[in-house]
């Protein structure tokens, strides 16, 4: 595929042949633009929500027994990217990159309901992953019992390893050469 193969989805009507395609053909994937103000409005609701004084569970509160625990405003963030790391790991055989490939696909499609708060700056680095043939490596069993966790995990995770490099050596969890 190249950046001309893409596929535009609509959260909440993609069919089974579309992500067929992302599967078999190797597509790109944009989200329609009816998606943006849903998730444009999700975010601002949760960067208030974090900057607020009502605790509001796992955006400035802590997870499961720490639910109790206030985050403080300036740490928030913190809390967040302490959640992805604690979920991205995984040990086996990498998926292999057409499923990767939908899995990212159908990443989109939930993000762009509006429901999870994520900044469109995500979505749009997700497309331009998939345009650019950019894929986390996932591997096939989970450090849990939450596979799909760990894998959206990695694949969440991927922007942060595109800014992390050693000398001209990019971290082991990115598989792909940027396409042209």
């Amino acid at each position: 595929a190249t950046l001309t193969d893409t596929l535009t989805l609509t959260p909440g009507a993609a069919t089974l042949a579309e992500l067929e395609r992302v599967w078999r053909e190797g597509l790109a994937v944009r989200l329609d633009a009816s998606a943006r103000p849903r998730i444009e409005a999700s975010a601002a609701r949760i960067a208030a929500a974090a900057a607020g004084d009502q605790p509001v569970y796992g955006v400035n509160t802590g997870f499961g027994k720490l639910a109790s625990v206030r985050i403080a405003p300036e740490d928030t963030a913190t809390l967040q990217r302490n959640l992805i790391l604690s979920h991205c790991c995984g040990v086996g055989e990498p998926i292999e990159e057409p499923t990767v490939r939908l899995i990212m696909a159908l990443k989109l499609l939930s993000l762009g309901r509006g429901a999870s708060g994520v900044r469109p700056v995500l979505i749009d680095l997700l497309e331009a992953m998939l345009a650019r043939g950019v894929l986390p490596v996932i591997p096939s069993k989970a450090l849990s019992n939450m596979r799909m966790i760990s894998a959206l995990s990695l694949d969440t995770m991927v922007p942060r390893a595109l800014s992390h490099r050693i000398g001209t050596v990019a971290l082991p969890v990115i598989r792909g050469a940027a396409r042209r």
